[in-house]
């Protein structure tokens, strides 16, 4: 295959076709029939929306539904053992920051703790605006700010917007 793939890349490089070339093998790496049927199984399981592929590529490398959800369970796991190693459990916390939150593969799994309030922030406002649009519990005067709340989650695109406040 990469033999395959350097000739078509010679064969393309001085041709304008070569970045619609990069773009059509990115977005099919990896693709397979068995994939999209996992992805939809997965889609169709979760209580809340999933990101679209190209969010989910954007935010891991990957266009797998599943390990996509199944990381960001992980990641809390790994966060919970920690802070209980320290004795601070999460619920200890007034306030929480996801930094790189992306599309919130780890946000979406703080929707059911009470306490903290959990902000989240990323450089790429697709991500953000996807979270604002999609994840539940969004009153619409926040969504019109741009602001999401994943219940009491919010979520800004990049960091010039670290004045925001947990709410009381």
């Amino acid at each position: 295959m990469t033999q395959l793939a350097s000739r078509i890349r010679r064969g393309l490089g001085g041709s304008a076709l070569l970045p619609l070339a990069f773009v059509v093998w990115r977005n099919m790496k990896g693709w397979s029939p068995q994939l999209a049927v996992r992805n939809k199984r997965a889609r169709q399981a979760s209580k809340l929306p999933i990101p679209p592929g190209r969010l989910i590529f954007s935010a891991t490398g990957t266009r797998d539904v599943s390990w996509f959800l199944r990381t960001g369970e992980l990641t809390v796991q790994g966060l919970r053992a920690a802070l209980d190693d320290l004795k601070r459990p999460i619920e200890s916390f007034r306030a929480v920051l996801d930094l790189g939150c992306g599309c919130g593969r780890v946000l979406r799994q703080w929707s059911a703790v009470p306490g903290p309030h959990f902000f989240g922030t990323d450089y790429n406002p697709d991500g953000v605006k996807w979270a604002a649009e999609n994840l539940e519990g969004i009153p619409q005067h926040q969504r019109d700010r741009g602001v999401v709340a994943l219940r009491r989650c919010n979520v800004r695109p990049g960091l010039r917007h670290f004045g925001v406040h947990a709410p009381a």
